[in-house]
């Protein structure tokens, strides 16, 4: 059984945020294309309207995707939308399916929500401030024995050395402090994380690539190779995004998208899959 991955992009105009969002299957190792979601057509509104796709996960046989201002159920088979929710959030990021259960990042209200994938019913888990804005900027969120592991930019708005970290949100305790962090990833000797604006990937403290680029999907295959997502930084744009391939801690695959039309691609998240175990979900 082949391992593949799901990689999710942002993506932006060149004078506006709207956008049509894509989707993309590669193989886990070569990083050829398997098939694709959200292409040129319809580019001012696109399988994923005006808010970009950014966290993806499995329920069953179907992909949960984040859009900016609602959730998305896409049949992986078809690649058909079966089903849009809305809640109580904006800017969603990231998000992690347990059982029936969506946990979404709400970045722009400051909130972790949770959303009932089979009656929709949405409620707010935690809350990072009083305020119901972005003030910390959480972005993405995972699972570790158990437990909720939120990674965060920190007030950043007009602070542009601020510090950011990982908070655990089921303990409260305040993992790490770190500049500008995505993609915290539990493995079995540690952790890797990616420090966005740095260009670098870290194992535990040791930057294990660094790049000129903006840093944000994180994957650890079966065979401990790590698959990352690099992308041009924001205002340059002077290349395409890239998926790179590490086996210990040497490049050995990479893959760049180019951009189509006017589209500006970003990667946002990457989920190593087994076709077959997707699906044989009930």
């Amino acid at each position: 059984m082949r391992e593949l991955a799901l990689v999710s992009f942002q993506t932006r105009g060149t004078a506006t945020w709207y956008d049509c969002g894509r989707l993309v299957v590669i193989d886990a190792q070569s990083l050829e294309i398997v098939r694709e979601l959200g292409e040129e057509h319809e580019p001012d509104k696109g399988i994923f309207g005006f808010g970009w796709c950014r966290g993806v996960d499995f329920y069953k046989r179907k992909i949960v995707a984040a859009g900016y201002y609602y959730v998305l159920l896409i049949d992986y088979e078809t690649f058909t939308v079966e089903r849009c929710f809305n809640g109580p959030w904006v800017d969603l990021h990231s998000l992690k399916v347990v059982g029936d259960v969506a946990f979404v990042v709400s970045t722009g209200t400051d909130r972790v929500v949770t959303l009932d994938l089979t009656s929709g019913e949405t409620s707010v888990l935690w809350s990072g401030s009083s305020e119901e804005k972005d003030i910390h900027h959480y972005n993405s969120i995972t699972l570790q024995d158990g437990e909720f592991i939120l990674t965060y930019l920190g007030e950043y708005k007009g602070k542009t050395g601020a510090l950011g970290g990982v908070i655990n949100i089921s303990s409260g305790e305040n993992m790490l402090v770190l500049f500008r962090p995505h993609n915290y990833t539990p493995a079995s000797d540690g952790y890797y994380i990616n420090l966005s604006e740095r260009g670098e990937c870290l194992h535990n403290d040791e930057v294990i690539y660094k790049d000129r680029g903006w840093f944000r999907g994180l994957g650890v295959l079966r065979d401990g190779k790590l698959l990352l997502g690099d992308s041009p930084v924001f205002k340059e744009q002077i290349r395409p995004p890239k998926v790179v391939l590490l086996e210990e801690n040497q490049v050995v695959n990479e893959r760049t998208f180019e951009r189509r039309s006017w589209f500006k691609y970003y990667i946002y998240d990457i989920l190593p899959f087994i076709e077959e175990e997707v699906l044989d979900q009930p």
